[in-house]
């Protein structure tokens, strides 16, 4: 939707209530229907309710007179909780950018409909040239023309005093999905696809923007109903903040998320008309700043847990998108109310699943009293402009379904407000996320061995996969790795040829001798382009069952094992890394008295039936040597050399330590220690 300059400047001098009147919305009330809710959070009186704006703020003064004209208490001493957090004034930003191309041709673009510019926490004022060579524009040298928006956001997050711009967000005019929120803590400027290619080298931007971001008091409005006891809560929530307003171009924010708020107002007109005298509390909130780091939910958990004995949370968000199922999906310890709240009498539009969905219920995860589950459209994103775009509007909403929606639930809260849906014991500790990642990646090294063979991966390869990693609610999702290659070396002169920087002995002991070592690499690719860095060519994006070839440099070494054998087949791996530490290994009182003849290294070491382990730390430099016990003669296990997963490390400095240790005393004396 596109609004006139002077549609703007009303918007922003108005008064509230006289604004509201002149559109024909209503004053809060009772008998407010859904859409209206929708239709009046969404209007321009509100300015897309980006975290601390005036519309924002107005959005909480409508809110917290809604919950007031129902005869709900303030959860705190009044209907506000107060915290501190990103707020934003687009009103302020006025921006103005020039695009001078090579050829020297001068185009003044338009705020909201050329481009989108995220807000600047100080006045910016720079004419800079454009190069699509990221070297180039180093300490702000120039603005960097990136491919795209995962490879802009990366090199902004690492380069200090940048601008960097990308053009596959904006098409005709049109924001496909991106807010115009501070994404980093530099300058983002995102143009229309059809100046993609006057950004050519030769190419100059412009920029002035005032100062719109800062750090500031926020507020969650929260109302209450009060039970009888009150040793438990219900909790029905909603984030209002939206994306915001920018030049003269608005993100309504409909479905993201005035439809989950005015979802949850109505349950608390409904069940104010409705529900009897319950025993536990029931409490209505919208939290702010969802869309910047969920810091209303993360202030509200906090205050809440602390209250009660049990609180299980019911969160809306992203809501009654025409042509989509809304899900109920629950975080592990909300199953017990997810299967609650499935035996409700739902249309088809409304529906149960085992998906996962990022929103604020995730912030009550960490105390052990608290039960959420979410509400929501999961494929909100899947379409350009369903979130995040001016295309958000309330005509996109199926108001019936979310009408049923808040029906089901206020009465849902009727009969079951008093209810306990913490889940039993044995079930809540049935999963362990920590056991669980141990597991994957014990799983995940014995594939890149396998694969290694198979596909005869040598250490500067990756092969592109596909693997389900744990989450901490129990659940997977398929995310793309990059399981490099581990053939090691057998030659100690074939290694050092390619690893000059590393240098390993030729014996530990006049027992135990090089065998082979490899160099290990274990990046996880979840966004792919942040590997583009280190590939050699121009690719930059990974595909399953492809192969990638990269340049071995110290910085991008995570870490070098060798391992070394006895005549009767025991072997000792050397682990080395130096910057953090990755070995977990408890302190024992094995070796107490060893004197490692490393002068100021701490030594700890762990005995179990398979192997022996002595690690030792300096800081978070660490030394590892495994001590492996194999029957018969046998070889040990290939997989030792791609297990794991360890921390980058500077491979130059672990040369230099090398250099300086008495290697061979250490493990004569280690080997002793051990009899």
């Amino acid at each position: 939707m596109k609004h006139s300059r002077f549609l703007s400047v009303l918007v922003v001098v108005c008064v509230f209530w006289v604004f509201l009147a002149s559109c024909g919305a209503a004053q809060p009330s009772s008998d407010q229907s859904v859409e209206e809710l929708v239709s009046t959070l969404a209007s321009p009186a509100f300015e897309g309710r980006i975290s601390g704006s005036t519309g924002n703020q107005k959005a909480a003064e409508y809110i917290a007179e809604y919950f007031k004209e129902q005869g709900l208490e303030p959860y705190f001493e009044t209907f506000y909780q107060e915290y501190e957090g990103p707020v934003y004034r687009p009103e302020q930003a006025e921006p103005e950018v020039i695009l001078t191309t090579a050829a020297g041709e001068t185009i003044s673009l338009k705020a909201g409909e050329d481009y989108f510019c995220s807000l600047p926490e100080m006045d910016l004022n720079r004419t800079l040239p454009v190069f699509t060579d990221p070297a180039s524009c180093q300490d702000g040298a120039g603005i960097y023309f990136a491919p795209d928006r995962l490879t802009c956001l990366d090199w902004l997050a690492e380069n200090p005093d940048s601008i960097a711009v990308f053009c596959d967000a904006v098409r005709d005019g049109e924001v496909t999905t991106i807010s115009i929120r501070k994404e980093t803590d530099r300058v983002l400027l995102i143009l229309d696809q059809a100046f993609s290619d006057q950004l050519a080298e030769g190419a100059q931007l412009a920029i002035k923007i005032k100062a719109s971001y800062s750090e500031g008091t926020l507020q969650n409005v929260a109302a209450v109903r009060r039970g009888s006891e009150g040793k438990s809560a219900l909790i029905f929530s909603a984030h209002f903040d939206g994306s915001g307003i920018f030049g003269d171009q608005l993100f309504p924010s409909a479905l993201d998320n005035a439809s989950g708020t005015a979802a949850m107002m109505r349950i608390a007109a409904l069940v104010q008309q409705q529900a009897p005298q319950l025993k536990n509390d029931l409490i209505f909130v919208t939290f702010n700043s969802e869309e910047a780091g969920m810091g209303g939910a993360i202030a509200f958990a906090k205050e809440v847990a602390a209250q009660y004995e049990t609180v299980s949370l019911i969160n809306i968000d992203c809501v009654g998108l025409k042509g989509e199922t809304t899900y109920l999906m629950a975080e592990k310890r909300g199953q017990p109310l997810q299967e609650a709240l499935s035996g409700l009498n739902f249309s088809d539009g409304i529906q149960a699943s085992d998906e996962t969905y990022t929103s604020d219920q995730i912030q009550f995860n960490g105390y052990n009293n608290c039960f959420p589950v979410v509400f929501g459209n999961v494929h909100t994103y899947l379409e350009p402009g369903n979130a995040h775009s001016p295309k958000d509007q309330a005509e996109q909403l199926d108001y019936p379904l979310i009408e049923e929606l808040a029906a089901q639930l206020a009465g849902f809260a009727a009969e079951h407000g008093d209810d306990d849906f913490s889940p039993d014991p044995q079930q809540d500790s049935g999963f362990d996320f920590e056991q669980a990642m141990d597991a994957f990646w014990e799983e995940t090294a014995l594939l890149r061995a396998q694969l290694t063979q198979e596909y005869g991966l040598a250490y500067n390869q990756g092969l592109c996969v596909t693997l389900n990693p744990p989450q901490e609610n129990g659940k997977t999702f398929e995310s793309d790795y990059l399981l490099y290659g581990m053939q090691p070396f057998e030659s100690l002169d074939e290694f050092a040829e390619q690893f000059p920087f590393v240098s390993l002995p030729e014996a530990l002991s006049d027992e135990y001798t090089f065998y082979r070592a490899a160099i290990r690499l274990d990046h996880l690719a979840e966004e792919p382009v942040s590997h583009a860095a280190i590939l050699d060519g121009p690719t930059a994006t990974f595909t399953p069952g492809e192969i990638y070839e990269f340049e071995i440099v110290p910085e991008k070494t995570e870490l070098v094992t060798a391992e070394y054998l006895a005549p009767d087949g025991s072997a000792v791996h050397l682990m080395l890394s130096v910057g953090r530490d990755f070995f977990t290994v408890e302190p024992t009182a094995l070796g107490e008295d060893l004197d490692p003849a490393l002068s100021g290294w701490e030594f700890l070491g762990l005995e179990n039936d398979l192997y022996y382990a002595a690690k030792f730390r300096q800081g978070e430099n660490v030394l590892l040597l495994l001590f492996e016990q194999t029957p018969g003669g046998e070889s040990p296990d290939p997989t030792i050399l791609s297990s794991g997963r360890m921390a980058l490390l500077n491979m130059e400095e672990i040369s230099s330590r090398l250099t300086q240790m008495d290697l061979a005393g250490l493990i004569q004396n280690l080997l002793s220690s051990f009899g």
